[in-house]
């Protein structure tokens, strides 16, 4: 909320495939495509990134400017057990 201006969150969690999802959407001011580079998002989606990969999970975080981010993170289920 700090950093998008936000003035909604919409947090989620639901299962899809063989997946357990978590996705958090806000409506804030975006950005341009984030592409993982510490220009485009700064350290906190940096950060959220490089733990997911190192949890060997999948992450995608989509935004647009002035239509808000959207940040999904993809559980196996099988990691859940």
């Amino acid at each position: 909320m700090r950093h998008a201006d936000a003035k909604n969150i919409l947090i989620e969690s639901f299962p899809q495939k063989n997946n357990w999802n978590i996705k958090v959407q806000d409506d804030g001011i975006g950005f341009d495509k984030y592409e993982g580079k510490k220009s485009m998002g700064g350290n906190g989606l940096i950060n959220m990134h490089e733990r997911a990969l190192l949890a060997e999970l999948n992450i995608s975080i989509k935004s647009e400017k002035g239509k808000g981010t959207s940040i999904t993170l993809n559980i196996p289920l099988n990691r859940l057990s």
